[in-house]
């Protein structure tokens, strides 16, 4: 979870977020619900760790909600250890599940 709000621990170099026909033309993904999207970041930790913790929030109006079923043990989508300064990739299926709500923003980054 990378917070806006909060100081980089890492540095984000590229993210990706398939399926996302929009981003030809420079903007934001649609994603349906019903369809699980795959979500790529290319990132470099400002720390070393033996393991990590992801967590993919769906943003709201009034607070950030937890995707549902998804694990929040990162080693399983990344390489552990994690190494200072060494570029690294996390990657997650999301499933946008059809009882989630209309939202214009898939996810805080």
């Amino acid at each position: 979870y990378f917070s806006a709000n909060a100081p980089s621990n890492c540095t984000v170099t590229e993210v990706y977020i398939d399926p996302c026909k929009e981003a030809a033309e420079g903007k934001p993904c649609k994603v349906r619900r019903g369809v699980t999207s795959n979500m790529t970041i290319h990132y470099t930790p400002n720390f070393s760790a033996d393991t990590m913790v992801g967590r993919v929030f769906w943003a709201s109006q009034l607070t950030d909600i937890p995707f549902l079923g998804m694990s929040s043990e990162a080693c399983s989508s990344t390489t552990c250890p994690i190494a200072a300064g060494q570029s690294n990739v996390y990657h997650a299926q999301i499933p946008i599940l059809k009882k989630y709500p209309v939202v214009s923003k898939l996810m805080s980054t």
